[in-house]
């Protein structure tokens, strides 16, 4: 139930004590009018697990071990005749709800044993409007002359640019009705469809820009995955699987696809028969065994991966998202055919499903396509990234990254205790400055560039080591450092997160200068203690606002 805001997750399991989990608004609202996401686990033993979107899972002891047994389930509310064991007024919910599972099954919410005040298989746009600009003054309401005078607003329809903001700073270009998957393991999205249109017969086309080696393109299936039908890129190939009941059949178009240009992928399957092309030259055929010709598969198409709640063993270990840019997704099918009166063949007319990748049933971390595109991680000046949620500086630390920007002020790393211990790495004023604090003051070595500064567009090498109560800074091969006075404050005591690009409001971080969040591209951040090398993949940050990981537009030549 939603309280004021605050997430509640109560779990009765006989006992008259129900057990809680509370998630608070303060750790990101959920009444916003955007989409999120609400797994409820109960885990082996004593305990269960509660987590929203991609946060940390939140998970709390139960008195006993005695199984939950469901024998209605009520969305959105509780009818009035229904006995309650809670004394809270029952206040039905507002809003939009689906792709409900439960044990893995998705529910049909077209075939409700009952409702009352829902509208079923719609859902308005509940996002919040972007803000209306300022009205000119000749655009104000005439019935405020005559009354005292105010200050007009500036007439310049010019948006002037942030003052941090390098000269050459633009816009990325983006390629319109184009869609980058990959931000994360489960980047996906997803459209209903009538799945009785495709058991005969069933036509994909789409076109994908990609260098990756794997990834997972689509997939449908049925509630038990008996039937299925996947496309995946395996060693940079096309590869298509299906299985309508009695046994899978797969293949790979022997052709790489991985070389970063758009490639058309088109499946045509007619019963046992299916045919796999790509760029309409290259093209691997397949038959189904055992003479099965019907496809019965769940009316959902998954596009670019799959939700987190939602996992198949029919495919092998490719259950990730596919790191590339998906257009122009077509599908087709048609009614099981019937025997035509006049020539006595068999005949179904294909029907397009008319999928817009614009509107989907839902999705989950899909990003914009670049025109051009290089390796790195995209930062677009507003959220930031959790990287590690749990961190100890200590003695020794070695953080290295490359990074573009088009800003000159950023937070770039940041690791804090509530106190003042801490660590930061930060653009200043167009400098780049490294700050560390034991506790006894703030250490900080700066790095002035030359010529352009770091607004000339290019990629700029760093490599920050703390040592004990001495910090050194070596930037594109030039070298600052600096050390406290006080040799014996050489511990950093930090057991928090790691922040990348930016951090949450609200958030002390005792060795930074600027809360600006950083604008342009990282990539290859690692970070070494004892030897040991930790590679920070992006994609799989806890935690992520105003972040593409993994896409990077080029630079301009």
């Amino acid at each position: 139930m939603l309280n004021k805001g605050s997430l509640e997750v109560l779990m009765f399991t006989g006992s008259h004590s129900p057990r809680r989990v509370v998630r608070r608004p303060d750790q990101g609202v959920l009444n916003d009018g955007r989409e999120h996401s609400l797994r409820i686990e109960r885990l082996p033993g004593r305990s269960f697990a509660v987590q929203v979107d991609e946060e940390a899972k939140r998970e709390t002891a139960l008195p006993n071990d005695q199984p939950v047994n469901l024998h209605r389930i009520f969305l959105g509310g509780i009818p009035a005749e229904v006995e309650q064991t809670s004394n809270r007024v029952n206040v039905p919910f507002q809003g939009c709800i689906w792709n409900l599972m439960i044990n893995t099954i998705l529910s049909d919410f077209s075939q409700p044993v009952s409702f009352e005040n829902a509208e079923i298989g719609q859902c308005p746009n509940l996002a919040p409007p972007p803000p209306l600009p300022p009205l000119l003054p000749d655009e104000e309401d005439e019935s405020g002359k005559g009354k005292e005078e105010v200050k007009p607003l500036d007439p310049s329809p010019v948006p002037v640019p942030p003052a941090d903001a390098c000269a050459s700073a633009v816009a990325p270009p983006v390629l319109q009705n184009a869609y980058q998957f990959g931000l994360t393991r489960n980047s996906h999205m997803s459209f209903a469809f009538d799945d009785a249109k495709v058991r005969e017969k069933l036509i994909l086309e789409f076109e994908l820009r990609t260098k990756e080696d794997s990834g997972l393109l689509l997939y449908m299936a049925r509630i038990n995955h008996a039937d299925f039908v996947s496309l995946q890129i395996k060693d940079g190939q096309a590869c298509l699987g299906y299985d309508l009941g009695h046994g899978n059949i797969s293949g790979c178009v022997p052709y790489s696809i991985n070389d970063g240009n758009w490639h058309k992928i088109r499946v045509n399957r007619n019963k046992q028969r299916a045919v796999l092309q790509v760029d309409g030259r290259y093209a691997k055929q397949m038959m189904s065994p055992k003479k099965a010709d019907l496809l019965d598969v769940v009316g959902m198409l998954y596009i670019g991966g799959l939700p987190q709640n939602y996992t198949t063993k029919r495919i092998g270990p490719i259950l990730y998202s596919i790191n590339g840019c998906v257009r122009n997704v077509r599908v087709m099918g048609g009614p099981v055919s019937t025997r035509s009166p006049t020539t006595g063949r068999s005949e179904s007319v294909p029907e397009d499903f008319n999928l817009n990748m614009a509107t989907p049933t839902s999705r989950h971390m899909v990003g914009s396509c670049f025109e051009a595109m290089e390796a790195g991680t995209y930062f677009d000046g507003t959220g930031f990234l959790k990287a590690v949620s749990s961190y100890r500086v200590g003695l020794d630390v070695s953080i290295a990254f490359e990074f573009r920007t088009s800003r000159t002020n950023g937070v770039i790393v940041a690791v804090s205790n509530q106190a003042r211990d801490g660590l930061g790495i930060e653009i200043a004023g167009g400098k780049l400055l490294f700050h560390v604090d034991n506790g006894a003051g703030r250490i900080t070595a700066a790095h002035a560039p030359v010529g352009g500064g770091f607004c000339d567009g290019g990629w700029h090498t760093v490599v920050a080591k703390k040592l004990r109560h001495k910090v050194e800074l070596v930037v594109d091969g030039q070298q600052s450092q600096a050390e406290s006075p006080n040799a014996r404050s050489n511990t950093c005591d930090t057991n928090d997160p790691i922040y990348v690009g930016g951090y949450p409001a609200g958030v002390h971080q005792a060795a930074l200068t600027t809360s600006r969040s950083f604008r342009g591209c990282l990539k290859n951040l690692k970070i070494t203690k004892a030897s040991k090398t930790m590679d920070v993949h992006f994609n799989k940050a806890l935690e992520i606002r105003g972040v593409q990981p993994l896409s990077c537009p080029a630079a301009a030549a």
